[in-house]
């Protein structure tokens, strides 16, 4: 439970601080983006390995779904590479859980 508060604290943190970046200077730091990535790809390993092991394949195949979409509006010019990155860190922020508790699907 811990781990998954961490993660979304993470996740509530960062958000609030690329969307004050952004509007207030048009772009989302690259030092914001290592930092949250880095303690996030920690956290899911303990929470994954030591906690959730069923729930990894929901979080991967989510993981794999949002690199997919970010690489394509980034190759359409729908958005820009900082967007990109941001998408990939909430997916990283977002527990398994949260997806697989979802009755839709």
């Amino acid at each position: 439970m811990f781990l998954k508060l961490s993660l979304l604290a993470i996740l509530a943190i960062s958000l609030g601080i690329a969307i004050y970046t952004d509007s207030k200077n048009g772009i989302i730091s690259n030092k914001l983006i290592l930092i949250a990535s880095s303690t996030a790809a920690v956290l899911d390993a303990i929470y994954y390995i030591s906690f959730a092991p069923t729930e990894f394949t929901v979080f991967a195949s989510n993981l794999i779904f949002l690199l997919v979409i970010a690489v394509l509006f980034y190759s359409y010019n729908l958005w820009a590479a900082g967007d990109s990155k941001l998408l990939i860190l909430v997916g990283l922020l977002i527990p398994g859980n949260v997806y697989s508790a979802w009755n839709g699907g």
